[in-house]
């Protein structure tokens, strides 16, 4: 339901303000968790002033959907497929993805685009590379594809982590061989604490029917014992096979709707392989963006 048109810049506003009153407070008291304190205010007065403040400066823009997991899990090979086109870089190395890719599309590059990107660079880094394209999937919708949740730029960056302060949604993709492992649980803990919206994919099942089905309960099992899942039920996450059986397959019989071109600050402006018009993306380059941090 849409809000009445006088009570969105009321909000936006007020939110401003209070952004503005947290970053004064001084929280002088030498208490042994004033450090901790300091960080909680830090992180509300950026959430205010990086998510909810510009968010309801465009209600209607698309949402923002962080797919994010550990390494090796198969994110990007689950985007291009997704998008029928090569939109994240997939291999054997590891981490193959270190530069993050943006997939939005080209309709919205006349609205808040430019300042958006701007704030995704800031977060994750100038080496952000844009893709658009015309693909239906993209008209509500603006995926991020990360690095691994645990992986740390040269420069001390945490792309993955740092990019939640823009995020709507987040897409954890895991696979049974790195569900254990305790970075993804930091992480998953840190998108609880900030209150976005979790899907999971389990990523990469070994073939056999009973072998999916023990690993996708012990993974839903896990996930309720950490309060991310209101119940352990194995139908809340989305399983795919090695093979693509069930997403893959889905995701290859998706009729293309576009094709996309690419925007990076150290590269020129590349099509896809599918005929399509060159764009000419008004993103900002890496050098327009003032350093910021949520």
């Amino acid at each position: 339901m849409r809000a009445n048109g006088d009570a969105i810049p009321t909000l936006r506003d007020e939110l401003a303000r209070l952004g503005e009153l947290l970053a004064s407070a001084p929280l002088r008291l030498p208490t042994p968790d004033r450090a901790a304190a300091l960080a909680i205010r830090d992180s509300i007065e950026r959430t205010i002033r990086e998510y909810l403040v510009p968010r309801l400066a465009d209600p209607d823009a698309p949402i923002v959907a962080v797919v994010a997991g550990p390494g090796g899990t198969g994110k990007s090979t689950l985007v291009n497929s997704l998008a029928q086109d090569r939109i994240g870089n997939t291999g054997v190395k590891r981490p193959t993805t270190v530069d993050p890719v943006l997939w939005a599309h080209r309709d919205h590059a006349s609205r808040y685009w430019s300042e958006f990107v701007a704030r995704v660079r800031q977060r994750m880094g100038p080496a952000v590379e844009v893709v658009i394209g015309d693909d239906q999937l993209t008209a509500n919708l603006t995926l991020i594809d990360t690095p691994p949740v645990d992986w740390t730029s040269p420069d001390g960056r945490r792309p993955a982590l740092d990019v939640l302060a823009l995020a709507d949604l987040c897409v954890f993709v895991t696979s049974p061989t790195r569900y254990a492992d305790a970075a993804p649980w930091e992480f998953l803990q840190e998108v609880r604490w900030r209150g976005i919206p979790l899907l999971f994919v389990l990523n990469r099942l070994p073939e056999d029917p009973d072998e999916q089905t023990a690993l996708v309960e012990d993974l839903a099992a896990h996930l309720y014992a950490r309060e991310l899942l209101l119940e352990p039920d194995p139908s809340l996450l989305f399983a795919v096979a090695e093979s693509g059986s069930s997403a893959g397959t889905a995701a290859s019989s998706r009729p293309r709707s576009g094709c996309c071109a690419r925007s990076s600050p150290r590269s020129p402006t590349r099509r896809c392989a599918a005929p399509c018009s060159r764009a000419t993306p008004p993103w900002p380059s890496a050098t327009s963006s003032s350093a910021a941090s949520r």
